[in-house]
């Protein structure tokens, strides 16, 4: 099974690396790759006259956002890929991993769920644009959180 997770640095998304983590425990045939964006938004922050713009904007996503994702799942000693996408403002992430899943042929997204009643933008359109399963994962109780990141 290949599995694609939405990874922001948020505690909802460290939740969903946990879970996930446990579950390719379980089954180790399981493939994961672990998605993030740099998203732009004009006129704050990036400036493109030098060309290096985008290129510092994803390593610092590499080094904020998937370095924590990642230690999740080296603490678990199970394998992942990490990919680093761009999306001008927050509008296109969900079409992205929608159709990165699509492209890839995943058989399954997991993304970390607020735990109000109303997903976010990006959660409720992967429901609504995606053809394959996603798994929610609500943020964790702190006790579990720890249970399941920690080296056993």
């Amino acid at each position: 099974m290949k599995a694609l997770l939405y990874a922001d640095g948020s505690p909802r998304s460290r939740s969903a690396a946990a879970w996930v983590a446990l579950m390719m425990k379980t089954d180790p045939s399981m493939r994961l790759t672990v998605i993030s964006f740099v998203t732009y938004v004009p006129g704050y922050g990036m400036q493109w006259d030098d060309g290096t713009a985008i290129e510092y904007a994803v390593a610092d996503v590499e080094e904020r956002v998937m370095a924590s994702t990642r230690k999740v799942f080296e603490e678990h000693r199970v394998a992942v890929e990490t990919v680093v996408g761009f999306s001008f403002g927050t509008a296109g992430i969900a079409a992205s991993i929608v159709d990165y899943a699509r492209r890839g042929g995943f058989h399954v997204i997991v993304l970390g769920a607020r735990q109000k009643a109303l997903p976010d933008a990006v959660v409720e359109n992967v429901l609504r644009l995606s053809t394959v399963p996603v798994l929610l994962v609500k943020k964790l109780p702190a006790a579990m959180l720890a249970a399941l990141t920690e080296d056993k």
